[in-house]
């Protein structure tokens, strides 16, 4: 349960670390599918600093949320 936990924190900050500017039209959903005009009107700098923030947050949340709940419950619950 522990490595899975990792495993995933691992791809979260992956996420926030990689994304860019330069790479967002082709990971972003929606913003990939934009025409240029449209990306041209989106503030993406602002975006990617919320994003990289929410997933960074998310991690942190996740490991704290298991980190109670497996030193709080029996295995059994937590599995």
């Amino acid at each position: 349960m522990i490595a899975a936990l990792f495993f995933v924190n691992i791809i979260f900050i992956a996420i926030a670390k990689y994304i860019n500017t330069e790479n967002a039209k082709f990971f972003l959903a929606g913003y990939n599918t934009m025409s240029d005009k449209e990306r041209e009107n989106f503030d993406i700098v602002n975006y990617l600093k919320f994003f990289k923030s929410f997933f960074i947050k998310l991690t942190y949340y996740s490991t704290l949320i298991f980190a109670v709940t497996y030193f709080t419950y029996s295995e059994e619950i937590v599995q």
